[in-house]
């Protein structure tokens, strides 16, 4: 059976070549537990994963660098087993053939591969059925490359933060990105375990692959299935992994999942650059002057000039909010909902996350192709055939040619904020451009527009980091939505000093 993969878009802001300089070290861990209520593993990782996996000699890991994959298989024990482990072998068999020259296109090709052997496999064997997810995280030269299939993570640990960097690709999911129920709702809901995108249920699939950015010495890259992440808090995983070797840390996150129950097959891969952990920051009492300081006064000045100055940012951040509201503004009012972030793990300071270049938005099912006009999810597993399931029918927003413009993503900006893209609209077809401030829920809309423009003011008290996309409205409804990009606002800038707030500890 032939299989055809779908295009190639480029990426939208190449990342630009690093300095000459020599590839940090790298420390790399796997390790993979059944848990405690399932009788066997579906879960393949790799490197782990049985010694009939594919391994790279050294010229090929300088060439192509260091692949680390999670799949989580569906289908029951035995079919989810074989299914993760064949798009395992594949992928990364594919991916090591390939002679590039673009690693994150090769990494993108090679999950395309593995799904079309996996769906030739199932379909041979009767087993239709079956697939898995699949998470990928590949490290060359300094730089991080991630693609995703289905509800297993990539995670980057930076100075103690962690940052989320895949997308769910599952019902529940998707109905909070169109802010049908809010982010703390995602895991309880019954669709949570419903994807919408998985490796083997069809000849094609679409890969979400990530813009690449630059590691830092003590950075970790952690790839892990949902039997981790379902049982143990996201805020919690730095301080388990820490500074331990990753093969304790991989033991401590397993052994906490299984701690929380251990419903779910736990799978985790680890990766430290530099050799040297980061440290967990922890909260430090104010310094105080030594006994017999010649100066005690001057810590009393500093600290009122500090007051003084946050106190001049509150004033002119105000004004600055209160004379934009009060100024006509060319476009419709914003009206304030309560859409939900697509993540809600923290930022990290001096990381671009920028959502993938080439997908349609998360909800396109890969169990029909022709999908109805309502989802007819079942609510709960199938006896003996594993804890995920596909979706017999959605109706997502289809994918649209709309090329976000500014915002850039990771850019900083202040007031009047201009929104700009690039699209086509059919007849009856208008844009809405949406903007969401995750920590507190708030969303602004545009309204309707025929132009893909819209300039707005943004409220001076919710500053900080703010998503954006763009929506196609038809006949009231949302028939298409663009990719999503992140930007930090920031009002009132005083004085020379770095354009991206401080994130807040994680909680």
């Amino acid at each position: 059976m032939n299989a055809t993969f779908p295009p190639h878009a480029p990426y939208e802001k190449p990342v630009s070549k690093p300095l000459p300089q020599p590839s940090l070290p790298l420390e790399i861990w796997g390790a993979t537990d059944k848990g405690r209520q399932r009788e066997g593993n579906e879960d393949s990782i790799y490197p782990h994963s049985g010694t009939d996996m594919f391994t790279p000699n050294q010229q090929s890991l300088a060439q192509k660098g260091h692949l680390l994959l999670v799949a989580d298989g569906v289908g029951g024990a035995r079919a989810g087993a074989e299914a993760s482990r064949w798009a395992v072998r594949v992928a990364v068999e594919r991916y090591y053939d390939l002679p590039g020259p673009s690693l994150g296109n090769d990494l993108r090709t090679a999950i395309e591969m593995a799904n079309a052997s996996l769906y030739q496999y199932l379909q041979s064997t009767g087993i239709p059925n079956a697939g898995c997810t699949m998470a990928a995280a590949l490290i060359h030269n300094n730089i991080l490359y991630i693609a995703n299939v289905g509800d297993s993570r990539v995670y980057l640990i930076r100075n103690g933060y962690i940052t989320q960097l895949t997308h769910d690709h599952t019902l529940a999911q998707q109905k909070a990105d169109q802010g049908l129920i809010r982010p703390e709702q995602v895991a309880l809901d019954p669709d949570s375990n419903v994807l919408t995108r998985s490796l083997g249920s069809s000849p094609t699939v679409r890969v979400d692959l990530l813009q690449p950015q630059p590691l830092a010495p003590g950075d970790v890259v952690l790839v892990c299935s949902d039997g981790l992440t379902d049982m143990v808090a996201v805020d919690r995983i730095p301080q388990l992994i820490s500074d331990a070797p990753l093969q304790k840390a991989a033991q401590r996150l397993i052994e906490a999942a299984n701690r929380a129950g251990g419903v779910d097959n736990i799978s985790v891969v680890l990766a430290r650059v530099g050799g040297k952990a980061a440290a967990v920051p922890v909260k430090v009492k104010a310094a105080r002057p030594e006994r017999g300081a010649k100066h005690p006064w001057l810590f009393a000045v500093v600290g009122l000039g500090a007051v003084l100055l946050f106190a001049l940012i509150a004033l002119l951040s105000f004004v600055y909010y209160t004379r934009g509201r009060a100024g006509k503004s060319p476009s419709p009012p914003a009206v304030a909902t309560a859409t939900a972030p697509p993540t809600a793990v923290q930022a990290l300071p001096g990381t671009e996350i920028v959502p993938p270049t080439d997908t349609v938005p998360p909800g396109h099912p890969t169990s029909t192709p022709r999908p109805t006009s309502t989802p007819v999810p079942s609510p709960s597993p199938r006896p003996g055939q594993g804890g995920k399931l596909t979706p017999t029918g959605t109706a997502p927003a289809q994918a649209v040619n709309i090329t976000l413009l500014a915002p850039e993503a990771g850019s900083t900006t202040g007031n009047p904020v201009s929104f700009r893209w690039e699209g086509e609209l059919e007849k009856g077809q208008t844009y809405q451009a949406v903007a969401l401030h995750p920590e507190s829920g708030y969303t602004l809309r545009s309204g309707s527009l025929d132009d893909p423009r819209w300039e707005t003011h943004l409220p001076g008290e919710k500053f900080g980091q703010w998503r954006w996309w763009v929506e196609v409205i038809e006949d009231g409804k949302v028939v298409g939505r663009s990719a999503e990009w992140m930007f930090w606002f920031q009002p009132v800038q005083v004085g020379p000093g770095p354009t991206e707030p401080t994130p807040t500890l994680p909680r």
